[in-house]
């Protein structure tokens, strides 16, 4: 007899749940940490995989090629929807990635995926650049009461209405890139934005983020890389939760300046930032470095809650102000100046490794 036959079917499915990546990460079809490959040892493992929805709950459905692994799209198209399947009734970890060209089954493997919508609680998706009339939402509201976090990719012009309304109380993490950044208020309703707990927005204008801004009252992490053209007024923010802040993209004066005068952040403890912005507290000679750094610190609100500060694009000979700097925001304990110590910055502040954040 051999040493599994010993077990009882619930315990050997508590095994395979230690085989695969811990939930919401997605398994491979195949090979190792695949429930695929524990289906395939014999028929009662086969029995009890298939009979245990936790194996196929997290789907990574990727179709940027027409070949990989061996599949076709549309092998693992037909492979995403059998886990879906055997995974009813639990929440679900989805990520969908697809090149941005018109091709059907891109269309009909996002459609599938929507189809289970309402089980979905991390979901990292790209939305195809077309979908035929009768697959597109219309504009009408998509419930999704399980969804607690979600990252939306859209690369191409006049897309977002095929996600609908989204109609998700849950949420706490939405990570979006919009070609209509109009479209964000659209999607989300304003009861939704005032519980976010963590926002990134990529490529989006501050005339856009401002009125976002405005609603997200319990954000404790915040990421925006903005873009031109800055925007002439912005309404003064105060996010009383907020402890981690990274801002990237463009660092025009009069951006950077409406920007950080906008906001007060009495709680931010990691500030990560361009190091072109401090020119806008430090103009021409009459300021130094650190005092247009202090300025900027001060009018943000954090002067003493600071803990972690990242520049990025940093002259290399501001590490020589490190000890300055260090003097006069005295409650930073960690400070990155060198240029290359960005993306390790980035990693410290901010989780990058999360399913919601793979695959960029």
């Amino acid at each position: 007899m051999s040493p599994d036959a010993k077990l009882a079917n619930e315990l050997l499915a508590e095994v395979f749940e230690r085989y695969i990546p811990t939930y919401p990460t997605c398994p491979p079809f195949r090979g190792d940490g695949s429930p695929t490959t524990l289906a395939q040892v014999c028929s009662r493992w086969r029995s009890v995989a298939h009979g245990t929805p936790a194996l196929w709950r997290a789907v990574k459905l990727d179709l940027i090629k027409d070949i990989a692994l061996g599949m076709t799209r549309q092998t693992r198209l037909d492979i995403a929807q059998t886990w879906l399947e055997r995974s009813y009734p639990l929440p679900l970890s989805i990520v969908f990635r697809c090149p941005t060209n018109r091709t059907l089954i891109l269309a009909e493997a996002f459609a599938m995926l929507l189809s289970y919508s309402s089980h979905w609680q991390y979901a990292n998706i790209m939305v195809p650049a077309a979908l035929p009339v009768q697959m597109q939402a219309k504009g009408e509201r998509r419930d999704m009461p399980m969804l607690v976090g979600i990252n939306v990719d859209v690369r191409s012009n006049d897309t977002e209405p095929h996600l609908g309304l989204l109609h998700v109380p849950a949420l706490q993490t939405f990570i979006g890139q919009l070609t209509d950044d109009s479209y964000y208020l659209k999607m989300i309703t304003s009861d939704v934005w005032r519980n976010l707990t963590t926002l990134k927005l990529r490529d989006i204008a501050l005339a856009d983020a401002a009125p976002i801004l405005s609603q997200t009252q319990a954000l404790v992490k915040l990421w925006l890389d903005i873009w031109n053209p800055a925007t002439a007024r912005m309404p003064a923010i105060c996010l009383p939760n907020l402890e981690t802040m990274i801002l990237e993209g463009g660092s025009e004066d009069d951006e950077a300046s409406v920007l950080i005068n906008a906001l007060t952040l009495p709680a931010l403890r990691c500030l990560g930032f361009p190091d072109d912005f401090i020119s806008v507290f430090a103009p021409g000679a009459t300021v130094t470095y650190v005092q247009g750094l202090l300025r900027l610190v001060t009018t943000l609100g954090c002067g003493g809650s600071l803990t972690k500060l990242a520049m990025s694009d940093c002259y290399s000979s501001r590490v020589l102000l490190m000890d300055d700097i260090l003097a006069a925001l005295p409650s930073v304990r960690r400070l990155y100046l060198k240029r290359d110590e960005w993306p390790l910055a980035v990693e410290d502040l901010w989780d990058s490794k999360t399913v919601l954040e793979q695959c960029r």
